[in-house]
């Protein structure tokens, strides 16, 4: 019987969202997947991100959690990287 997998979405904000070239993407994830494996995943796929990586805040159901966080079925996580900005 093959491992249970859960489904999330993930929302790209700022300069991750420039390199990936989307704000929103649905995948399929092992079952017991971690927040930081999300990121693991983006880096996988847009290695640029990697720059950011000790940076970049994620979020999980519009909560900042750690990376170690598990990740449910139906979870939406969001990954911020740093901005800057005016007055």
């Amino acid at each position: 019987m093959p491992p249970p997998k859960i489904s999330v979405t993930i929302r790209l904000f700022a300069s991750v969202k420039d390199i990936a070239r989307m704000s929103e993407t649905s995948v399929d994830l092992p079952g017991a997947s971690v927040a930081g494996d999300v990121l693991s995943f983006l880096i996988s796929q847009y290695p640029e991100m990697q720059r950011f990586r000790s940076y970049i805040r994620i979020a999980v159901n519009e909560s900042y959690v750690d990376p170690g966080f598990v990740l449910h079925d139906g979870d939406e996580i969001a990954i911020i990287p740093p901005v800057s900005g005016g007055h």
